[in-house]
C-alpha cells in the first residue's frame, strides 16, 4: 500500500507543476468571476449580500484574533460564554454562522462589544456595499 500513496503524491506533485494545471486554475478563478458578474447583472442585490457576508466573515476573524490577544484559551471563552469550546472553535473557523446575540455574547466573553448601525435601503446597490454595517470594535 505506502507504494501506490508514493506513486499517488508523485502523480499530484507532477500535476501541480505542469502548466495546463495552472491554466486549468486560472480558468476556474475566471469562470468564478465570470459566474459573479453575470449574478450581479441579473439581482444587484447580490453584491450586498456578498459584502455583507464578507463583514460578516470580518467580524469572526477579528473575534478570533481578539481572544488570542487577550491570551484566552477557546475553553475560557466558552466557559464565559456558558457553551462548548467545540462551538468557539467552529465560530472561529467560519463553520457556524452564528446568531448576533452569539456574536454579542462572544465579543463580551473576551472584553469587547459590537455596535451595529442601520442604513436606508434605497440606496444604489453600489452604494449600499461601501456602507454595509460598520461593526466597530471597542474595549469594556
Amino acid at each position: 500500500m505506502p507504494a501506490s500513496k508514493t506513486t499517488k503524491s508523485a502523480t499530484v506533485e507532477s500535476a501541480l507543476d505542469d502548466e495546463a494545471y495552472v491554466a486549468f486554475v486560472e480558468r476556474e478563478s475566471d469562470s468564478a468571476e465570470d459566474l459573479l458578474a453575470k449574478r450581479a447583472a441579473a439581482d444587484p442585490s447580490i453584491i450586498t449580500l456578498i459584502a455583507a457576508a464578507r463583514e460578516e466573515r470580518r467580524l469572526m476573524r477579528d473575534l478570533a484574533a481578539a481572544r488570542k490577544v487577550a491570551v484566552l484559551t477557546q475553553t475560557q471563552v466558552a466557559e464565559r460564554m456558558r457553551t462548548s469550546q467545540g462551538l468557539v472553535s467552529r465560530l472561529e473557523s467560519g463553520a457556524v454562522d452564528p446568531q448576533h446575540s452569539t456574536e454579542d455574547r462572544w465579543a463580551d466573553a473576551i472584553g469587547y462589544r459590537i455596535e451595529r448601525r442601520l442604513v436606508p435601503k434605497s440606496l444604489p446597490a453600489y452604494a449600499m456595499a461601501e456602507s454595509i454595517p460598520q461593526r466597530k470594535r471597542q474595549k469594556v
